[in-house]
């Protein structure tokens, strides 16, 4: 499976890069890693990155999904909650 992608993290004169990766890779490296959900996150620890945590005032939002976002970070200027 070949990606192509104009990304600035992968090429400072935003020309296209062209990778191979194996087939059975492509769901694991393409998962959008931004965009994961509360029970995914569920016994993962994020390291050094900014959490947002959204939707709070969904009404299927619970304590427990918020107490689970939370304490996905390694420290509290990491998360933030909308």
């Amino acid at each position: 499976y070949q990606v192509k992608s104009s990304l600035p993290d992968w090429n400072e004169e935003h020309t296209e890069v062209e990778m191979t990766l194996p087939i059975l890779e492509v769901p694991r490296l393409l998962r959008l890693t931004h965009a994961m959900c509360y029970f995914t996150v569920q016994g993962r620890t994020i390291r050094g990155n900014h959490i947002l945590l959204a939707d709070t005032d969904h009404r299927h939002f619970s304590t427990r999904s918020l107490i689970v976002g939370m304490s996905r970070a390694t420290h509290g200027k990491f998360v933030h909650i909308q």
